[in-house]
């Protein structure tokens, strides 16, 4: 979804559209067996979501003016007209990664802020923005942009009847809706790890594993319209906000936001070939057809366009440019609540990604697939408070623990695995110490304003708490005070 698409839907051919898809996959298949294809040093990317604001903290819906503005190649529009997205510089892993991540963070948000003070706006990263009202959740407000226009008609085309939301919680959400701005209201902090070739499927299954009990420390939307909801209300308004299948069916296809069907056994070929053969295209864009070229890798335009419609929450990447390489992209970890709580989440999945690798065979026969994708849901559901299926510290057989019990078991793989990527010690300790200190008070950006929220809730209105718990998660942001350091009242 990150490429305009410039066809009609009465001009697409489907037929033509599949055909590529077919030839492209034997691409993908010879080229993953070149000897040189991915290397090259390791490295750390992201990809930041960010909602825009005005000084009383409702969405401001320029992200079109801030870009044209701002003219900066990491900026680029995302779904809604408040919605502004940073490509952020991919960061070798040798040395300190992290620092140099957040400081580039800083300093775009910064540049960008100076900018959007021409319209008393500024940004926000949260995973939910708790101030939006229905009027920013209709199609006037999607981006000025073919590919949304068309990806909105094709959806509700696909499914036949409007959305239904119907998410529960302290205060259960249910509506009907035409449209895909719902998708727009959730940002999130997308990582991407460079990863060797031939160990894809060992560190791909890694961060299926571990994401679960990761993401309970870092939930960050338990809000959407004044309803209080799950501790990550974004996972849940995903999936249904685009969800195409419809319930009056006796069986239904896979969702199209999806978090596996299995353990990955055959590395990225596998997930490509999966997404193309369960899921019907929902745009057929045809691309002109690239020459033959032995210094140069294919691109595979109709097979990344693909892909980019399945909306797996932990993906594999493929990418062309010199001798090519292979990417996991983690889509779980939400927007927030400060920059240094973002980086220091990408150093955990990061090292522990890593640190389970070269082991991970041994705990996949333990963990049927379906405790992963189970765990992952009741982790955005309930944050902290989250009862995952894990082994028994035996090694035989399954029970109920905690994300703090299983953090206990797998931190000291954290260090080790970001050690064997050539991450500094004195790096690795200080974003890591971040996370440690978070998870042991046993808190999250969705606690700390579920808590706020109790504490205004006395003293006046729904709508106000929400706009001053907004005002001073702010204040917060700007400071980039780590969220285990948050107070309550003033």
């Amino acid at each position: 979804m990150g490429r305009e698409i410039f066809t009609r839907e009465e001009e697409q051919n489907v037929v033509l559209f599949k055909q590529r898809l077919e030839e492209q996959l034997v691409e993908l298949k010879s080229v993953l067996n070149r000897p040189e294809f991915g290397e090259g040093p390791l490295s750390i990317g992201a990809e930041l979501e960010t909602n825009i604001i005005n000084k009383n903290g409702q969405a401001s819906h320029c992200n079109q003016w801030l870009i044209e503005q701002c003219n900066d190649p990491r900026q680029t529009l995302e779904l809604n007209r408040y919605n502004l997205e940073f490509n952020l510089t991919p960061q070798p892993t040798l040395g300190t990664p992290f620092t140099h991540l957040a400081t580039e963070m800083k300093d775009v948000i910064a540049a960008t802020n100076h900018v959007a003070k021409q319209k008393q706006s500024e940004l926000i990263s949260i995973g939910i923005l708790p101030t939006l009202s229905p009027q920013d959740l209709n199609d006037d407000v999607l981006s000025d942009m073919q590919r949304y226009k068309l990806f909105s008609s094709l959806l509700l085309k696909d499914r036949g009847e409007p959305f239904q939301l119907n998410i529960d919680g302290k205060e259960p959400l249910k509506l009907t809706t035409n449209s895909i701005a719902y998708e727009g209201a959730g940002t999130s902090f997308q990582l991407h790890i460079r990863v060797p070739t031939k160990t894809f499927a060992n560190i791909y299954n890694a961060v299926q594993l571990i994401t679960a009990p990761v993401l309970a420390y870092c939930c960050n939307s338990p809000s959407l319209l004044g309803h209080e909801l799950w501790d990550e209300t974004r996972i849940a308004l995903f999936k249904q906000s685009i969800d195409t299948r419809s319930d009056h069916k006796e069986w239904r296809h896979p969702p199209r936001v999806v978090y596996g069907q299995e353990w990955n056994r055959h590395g990225v070929w596998e997930l490509f070939a999966g997404n193309s053969r369960l899921y019907e295209p929902i745009f057929a864009e045809i691309y002109p057809q690239q020459a033959p070229s032995n210094n140069q890798l294919p691109k595979l335009e109709e097979l990344q366009l693909h892909q980019g419609t399945v909306w797996s929450w932990n993906r594999g990447i493929y990418d062309h440019h010199e001798n090519g390489h292979l990417r996991v992209e983690l889509r779980t970890l939400p927007a927030g609540p400060t920059i240094s709580d973002m980086v220091a989440n990408a150093a955990v999945m990061t090292g522990l990604a890593y640190g389970l690798a070269e082991d991970i065979e041994s705990w996949l026969v333990k963990l049927p697939f379906k405790y992963a994708e189970y765990n992952f849901y009741r982790a955005a559901k309930h944050g902290v408070n989250a009862k995952l299926i894990w082994p028994k510290a035996d090694g035989f057989g399954l029970r109920e623990h905690t994300p703090d019990e299983i953090l206990q078991q797998l931190w000291p793989l954290a260090h080790q695995g970001l050690r064997k990527i050539g991450v500094v010690d004195r790096e690795a300790n200080h974003w890591l110490s971040i996370f440690k200190n978070r998870w042991q008070a046993q808190t999250s950006g969705a606690l700390w304003q579920r808590q706020q929220l109790s504490a205004l809730s006395k003293t006046c209105s729904k709508a106000q708490a929400m706009t001053t718990m907004l005002e001073r998660y702010l204040g917060y942001q700007r400071q980039d005070l780590p969220v285990s350091e948050w107070q309550i009242g003033e």
